[in-house]
């Protein structure tokens, strides 16, 4: 149950990083004028696979729910990492990770931490 408790924690904290994401756009962090600004948020996304790519012991049909493995193996599967999280999430390692900055992952020592005292993600929704 704790597993499961802390699994929740971290979705919840990578909801605020993924906004935080998108402030950092793909130019330098230096003053910029801008006409529009897109804030895109996601809820339930798991830090393991934005940093990790695809979890092999998720694609399966008992503990995934993946119904064609063999398609999805081949599609997102790779033995390196880095290469496993760029076939699942293309965008982000192309260009946002390369132009920008990704913070979170706790595997490096990169750690982020929810603060507000609910321990959910309403907070930060409601102040954007």
């Amino acid at each position: 149950m704790a597993a499961k408790r802390q699994n929740w924690i971290d979705a919840v904290a990578w909801t605020a990083i993924v906004a935080a994401i998108v402030f950092v756009t793909t130019r330098p962090l230096e003053a910029q004028t801008a006409d529009r600004v897109i804030v895109v948020t996601l809820d339930g996304f798991r830090w393991q696979e934005v940093f990790g790519g695809a979890e092999r012991p998720l694609i399966n049909a008992t503990d995934g729910g993946v119904a064609d493995t063999a398609g999805t193996l081949a599609r997102f599967w790779h033995r390196d990492q880095e290469e496993r999280r760029r076939l699942l999430m293309p965008f982000l390692w192309g260009t946002v990770a390369r132009d920008g900055l990704l913070l979170g992952d706790s595997s490096t020592g990169s750690v982020v931490r929810v603060r507000n005292s609910m321990r959910f993600s309403y907070p930060g929704y409601n102040e954007l």
